[in-house]
């Protein structure tokens, strides 16, 4: 299948590589399949969340371990079901934060507080709210020193 994608142009993909959100995103709850593009081959750092229903939408994502290793989000069971993870099977989740990008780095941001938790083995996803304190709609993405390696979740994205 062909799809006109934000930052990338025309594209092929097949349907094994779109994420599939039963919920959609917070605001979009009618956009239900994307596709996740990375920037980087070798890297799951940034990608662009593509809609594939609307090709003019598009999300940039991050994988936050590369930006705060020590962020700990956690999914409720009505999540777990939502995207069909059986058991307790973390390692079968990646995690990902959307990004607002502005012109000015100084401006750019991450929303901590609500993270896309996409299932590896089925990639079905869904977007999260988290309790904790300490994660913010928008953390300053300049407040971070990125990691130049990681161990991070394995990436959900079109190879």
């Amino acid at each position: 299948m062909k799809l006109l994608a934000n930052y990338f142009g025309e594209i092929e993909y097949s349907r094994e590589d779109v994420v599939y959100f039963p919920n959609g995103l917070f605001g979009f709850e009618e956009e239900q399949e994307f596709l996740p593009l990375s920037f980087d081959p070798a890297s799951d750092a940034m990608l662009s969340l593509q809609s594939i229903k609307t090709p003019s939408l598009s999300f940039i994502i991050m994988n936050p371990f590369y930006l705060l290793p020590s962020y700990s989000p956690s999914l409720s069971e009505s999540d777990k079901r939502i995207i069909q993870l059986d058991g307790n099977c973390e390692q079968d989740i990646s995690y990902y934060v959307i990004s607002v990008i502005h012109e000015q780095t100084k401006d750019c941001t991450v929303n901590l507080k609500c993270p896309i938790a996409v299932n590896k083995q089925n990639r079905y996803g869904c977007q999260i709210i988290l309790d904790a304190k300490d994660y913010t709609f928008r953390h300053a993405l300049s407040s971070f020193q990125v990691k130049e390696d990681s161990n991070a979740h394995s990436s959900t994205q079109k190879k």
